[in-house]
């Protein structure tokens, strides 16, 4: 069990992709977590009635929680998705890995015999990173949209601003 907790950490920035895809459920099409060096800035705690009570900080390569008003116990990253699949042990491991589409395959990655890249890793990472875009003026706090890494790419190749990148 050791051995898939420090797999699904090692494939999720420490556990942080865990609490942002779980609050995601909660708070769809928002962003619902905010990095600021290895803490993020407070978040909403759907076990404290969406208050923005959530702190999620990196301590010894783990994502973990407290909540200002100790609404929830402090814990973990596996603390906090227990309270959300209701699940303990190997389920919860198991509910984690299958909810995020972290398979045993993906665990033990394989590389690329030809050109030494982790095809299946940089496809799943490629997926899951998201940035939001915001638009001008420069105090403007709603992100106007998020794009993948995919998105960026097929921008930036495709034609859409060809004539503004050959300016």
């Amino acid at each position: 069990m050791e051995n898939s907790r420090k797999a699904i950490l090692d494939k999720t920035h420490y556990g942080l992709n865990v609490y942002a895809h779980l609050l995601q459920k909660y708070y769809p099409g928002t962003t619902v977590l905010s990095l600021s060096g290895k803490d993020c800035l407070p978040a909403k705690n759907p076990f404290n009635a969406g208050k923005s009570t959530l702190q999620v900080m990196i301590e010894d390569n783990c994502a973990r929680h407290t909540d200002t008003e100790k609404a929830i116990p402090d814990g973990d990253v596996f603390d906090f998705a227990q309270l959300h699949y209701k699940l303990q042990g190997d389920d919860l491991l198991q509910a984690i890995s299958k909810d995020m589409h972290i398979n045993k395959q993906s665990l033990t990655p394989i590389q690329d015999a030809n050109a030494g890249i982790n095809l299946e890793w940089l496809q799943r990472k490629i997926s899951m990173t998201r940035f939001s875009y915001f638009k001008k003026p420069i105090s403007n706090t709603i992100p106007f949209e998020k794009f993948t890494l995919l998105d960026v790419y097929q921008v930036l190749v495709g034609n859409a601003f060809k004539e503004k990148t050959k300016a």
